[in-house]
């Protein structure tokens, strides 16, 4: 645990050195409120939102609130959540803050990112509550692999709900969904032409482009096949993903500080160090990125490192 607390000292440098240089500037949060503020109160030009319309229901609530008051509400409101979701998979004498200590939990926060309301809906969805599922659908990739969680009863009811939160944002926002394909291929056409997500990206897309992004996922997809849990789950949403940034990262991160928690193997600490730090380490580079996640993912899917037991079915 000392050895966790270290390192995570260490990974905090950058993040809050972020934090105070970028605090009270414009952030990721601006284009959520922007369209949500758009969607409460109407606009004739809709502000770009690159997410389906369904998610602008979780960004409603915040839109009334002048910018950064709802920046601030929305950052603990995610914090709480994470910190909630998180307890039941903690080992004795693993304090729940440093759940939210973490480079990646540090950025998303900076950044006013959905990371974290997104991890704590991966950890219920792998908890068994199916609910989660359907509301992952905002981010269709995590409610695709977070479905790897149900189980056969649970698939029927996950997909009338996901279908009916769909459904109502039709009804609600028919011109955002209007726009939708536009956004999508706006993003997609963006993947190696930002400089910027060459210093956050961490999926294996934007580091290396579309080919070579087939083969990390088709890798991460067969270890996934070897164990399929929790953390093995959200590490290896990294590397499927198209879109994949250092502030998605709160779940895998946790999960690779839980077994730097109980692993003594010198190689498998640095890999899981390096994978913890990713969030900054990123910073060099994002093809720095998908060969420590895919080794981490195979730690984390090998009986050798102890993975089972972190497992959902054991907790």
């Amino acid at each position: 645990m000392k050895r966790l607390v270290v390192l995570l000292l260490i990974g905090a440098i950058l993040p809050l050195k972020l934090a105070v240089e970028t605090f009270g500037g414009p952030n990721d949060f601006s284009y959520f409120w922007n369209a949500a503020r758009a969607a409460l109160y109407g606009s004739q030009t809709l502000p770009w939102f690159p997410y389906p319309p369904h998610a602008l229901f979780l960004y409603l609530p915040f839109a009334p609130l002048p910018f950064h008051a709802a920046w601030a509400v929305f950052n603990f409101y995610g914090l709480a959540l994470f910190v909630l979701a998180a307890r039941p998979y903690l080992p004795e004498g693993f304090h729940p803050l440093l759940v939210i200590c973490s480079p990646a939990v540090l950025i998303c926060v900076t950044f006013g990112q959905t990371g974290l309301v997104v991890g704590a809906l991966w950890l219920w969805a792998f908890s068994g509550r199916w609910q989660a599922v359907a509301l992952l659908t905002f981010k269709p990739h995590l409610g695709i692999l977070s479905a790897l969680s149900l189980t056969r009863s649970t698939i029927l009811p996950t997909a009338i709900l996901a279908g009916a939160l769909i459904l109502a944002s039709v009804v609600v926002f028919p011109q955002w969904w209007a726009q939708l394909p536009d956004q999508l291929l706006r993003q997609s056409g963006q993947i190696g032409q930002r400089a910027k997500w060459d210093t956050i990206g961490v999926g294996p897309a934007i580091a290396y482009g579309f080919v070579v992004w087939g083969a990390f996922a088709a890798a991460a997809l067969y270890l996934l096949r070897r164990d399929t849990n929790v953390w093995s789950a959200a590490t290896a949403a990294l590397l499927v993903s198209p879109y994949a940034f250092h502030y998605d990262m709160p779940v895998a991160s946790l999960g690779f500080a839980l077994a730097l928690c109980k692993d003594q193997h010198i190689l498998r600490i640095v890999v899981l160090t390096l994978a913890l730090w990713l969030p900054v380490l990123v910073q060099f580079g994002a093809w720095i990125a998908p060969p420590i996640l895919l080794g981490a993912l195979w730690i984390q899917t090998s009986t050798l490192a102890g993975a089972r037991t972190l497992s959902v079915s054991r907790i």
